[in-house]
């Protein structure tokens, strides 16, 4: 496949690869066309266009610093048990594959419509 590994994997430097064509879906006039084509270009002669922005950098290193702890917020366990109801009440929907398939493919009023005419 060309990707160059084997050359950078062997020690005895005994492994060239030399790229001459590369084969690649047709390239829609978008506006990283270009940028495509450029790019395919270098893996065929191994020079790329632009500067490489890859640099090294140096972080500080962060101090330790002590665990003052959060206090969760108070949870209102009658909002709770509502919402735990109504995902409850979703779940025979959701373990359809008939409904999922439904919800990928066709639009949300269809769906809806099927199920309904299912119960």
């Amino acid at each position: 496949m060309y990707c160059g590994a084997c050359v950078k994997a062997c020690h005895l430097a005994a492994i060239k690869v030399e790229r001459t064509d590369v084969h690649h879906t047709e390239i829609p006039d978008t506006p990283w066309a270009s940028q495509w084509r450029d790019a395919i270009e270098s893996l065929k002669t191994g020079v790329r266009k632009g500067v490489d922005r890859a640099v090294f950098r140096e972080t500080e290193t962060l101090k330790a610093q002590k665990f003052t702890g959060i206090e969760p917020p108070c949870t209102d366990e009658e909002a709770l048990a509502a919402v735990q109801a109504k995902i409850d009440s979703l779940m025979p929907a959701l373990k359809s594959a008939k409904v999922r398939k439904l919800w990928e493919t066709d639009s949300p009023e269809n769906a809806a419509a099927d199920r309904e005419k299912e119960n």
